[in-house]
């Protein structure tokens, strides 16, 4: 393995990439195709020991850009850790140069591309992806671990926004601002504040820090948010809350935030899993998807799509301990899926992505009457319709 990683560094010598320290570089964005900048940090001893590393993705505040990271000591902290660290100059969908970006669509698929680039150019370890910022970038954390929980091992969120319509919250400064790049949509405001999404910190911890003095952003922000995601994860991390403090970045450092996320490893207890695997899943979305080893397509764009799915032998029962790890197929009992869900038009069910004695026999729907649902299976890379014999169809309860 070794071997294989010091054959990557050196072909990203050949490439002409820097191997060391501070670094900058422009991706095509997967969104909208515009060219956007990027920084970041590659760690000395690269060269001497490829070995994968932890990936630290900040997202600058309001105002910020993808300098930001550097001034606040991010490159030092890394250097001591050894892990490399990127950040974009996230764009909006209103705004020009990404100053007031207000975790956008744009902004957040700028968060992917530049983790994209430094997964093609550098050795990541891609169990010990992280991601953190404050203000606006606190913002933007906590989106992205609401909707990529399957790619992020853990955030760090101080001072952000949870809720922005709740305009009289934040100063009049930022009051007139989120007007300014979201527009008059409503809908656009709900898919921007993470509150709308908390069951789906669920599956990926989220650490919450937050000045009760705030004369930004006020505390209400991050204590609301809290008390949504422990309805769902009751051990969800408590806020840190910071009595008395105001709005500034030196209230938690580079060196406290990085140690809160250094344990954390998108691990789980089934061998090759490529994430963190869950038996049940209840995950919203505003956008069509991928979670985990499921894929949704909306049916209307212009709205939240939920899913809802649940896994259970098609006789008797078993235990969590099964479902969880280390069973091999002749302990299992075949297994039906449950998937309900609303406002989806078609979900996908990679099975390469399933614990093979936990790949589904049956799958049972529960959808609208009046919804068209199409299921798929992905099989050794394949997509193909689930077989009709396979599923049942159903309503909800109260339909």
């Amino acid at each position: 393995m070794k071997r294989f990683f010091a054959i990557i560094t050196a072909l990203v010598m050949l490439a002409g990439i820097a191997v060391a320290g501070p670094i900058d570089f422009e991706f095509e964005s997967s969104y909208d195709g515009s060219q956007q900048p990027a920084a970041g940090f590659v760690p000395d001893d690269l060269e001497q020991n490829p070995a994968p590393r932890p990936l630290l993705v900040v997202a600058h505040f309001m105002g910020g850009d993808r300098y930001t990271a550097q001034k606040q000591g991010y490159y030092e902290e890394a250097a001591k850790r050894g892990w490399l660290v990127v950040s974009p100059e996230l764009h909006g969908k209103n705004s020009k140069g990404g100053k007031i970006s207000c975790a956008s669509l744009e902004a957040q698929h700028d968060i992917l591309d530049s983790i994209a680039y430094m997964r093609k150019n550098y050795p990541v370890d891609t169990r010990r992806i992280y991601i953190a910022g404050r203000s606006m970038g606190g913002m933007m954390t906590q989106i992205m671990i609401a909707k990529y929980p399957d790619l992020f091992a853990a955030g760090v969120a101080g001072q952000g926004c949870s809720d922005i319509t709740r305009l009289d919250e934040f100063s009049a400064a930022v009051a007139k601002a989120i007007p300014q790049e979201c527009g008059d949509d409503p809908f656009e405001y709900q898919r921007r504040s993470s509150i709308y999404y908390a069951r789906n910190f669920a599956y990926a911890p989220l650490i919450i820090w937050h000045g009760t003095n705030d004369g930004l952003v006020d505390a209400a922000q991050s204590k609301r948010l809290y008390d949504a995601i422990v309805s769902y994860q009751p051990y969800a991390i408590p806020v840190f809350w910071l009595p008395n403090g105001s709005h500034l970045e030196e209230n938690y450092m580079p060196e406290w935030i990085c140690d809160q996320l250094e344990n954390y490893r998108t691990s789980c207890d089934w061998p090759d899993m490529p994430f963190r695997w869950f038996p049940e899943l209840d995950l919203i979305t505003d956008e069509s998807k991928a979670f985990f080893y499921l894929d949704v397509k909306l049916a209307d764009e212009n709205r939240f799509g939920t899913i809802k799915t649940s896994l259970a032998p098609k006789e008797g029962e078993f235990d969590r301990s099964m479902i969880m790890a280390g069973c091999n197929s002749e302990e299992m009992k075949p297994v039906v899926m449950t998937i309900n869900v609303s406002n989806i038009a078609e979900v996908t069910v990679n099975f390469d992505n399933m614990p093979e004695p936990l790949r589904p026999a049956e799958v049972i729907l529960v959808a609208d009457k009046d919804s068209q649902v199409a299921l798929y299976r992905v099989i050794n890379g394949s997509k193909e319709p689930m077989p009709a014999e396979r599923i049942t169809r159903t309503a909800p309860m109260n339909d």
